[in-house]
C-alpha cells in the first residue's frame, strides 16, 4: 500500500477524535504531533489506535504504539505492519 493511500485512510480515523479546528486538513500533514498539535486525547488515542488496527488488519505492540507521536509516525508503522503481513502471507 502506497504512503499516500495510508495517509488518505488515516486521516478517515483520525478525524473523528479532533477536537474543533483541528480537522483542518493542513494540520494533518505528516509532521503533525497526534497530542500536542492535534489534541487526541490519550483515550482517543487508545481508540484510533484500534481503529487502525481492524481498518489495515494489523496489531501493534505495546512498544509500537508508544512511537506514535507524529502522523507520519503512525503511517510508518502502518506501511511496516502492512509488508510483514503481506510477506508472511507470501510464504
Amino acid at each position: 500500500m502506497q504512503r499516500d493511500e495510508i495517509l488518505h485512510q488515516l486521516e478517515g480515523i483520525i478525524k473523528p477524535y479532533l477536537p474543533g479546528d483541528s480537522a483542518d486538513p493542513i494540520l494533518l500533514s505528516e509532521d503533525a504531533d497526534l497530542v500536542l498539535q492535534l489534541g487526541v486525547s490519550s483515550m482517543h488515542m487508545i481508540d484510533i489506535i484500534l481503529e487502525i488496527e481492524e481498518d489495515f488488519n494489523i496489531e501493534f505492540s505495546s512498544s509500537d504504539t508508544y512511537n506514535m507521536s507524529r502522523v507520519g509516525d503512525v503511517v510508518d508503522l502502518i506501511q511496516q505492519k502492512t509488508k510483514s503481513t503481506t510477506q508472511a502471507e507470501g510464504n
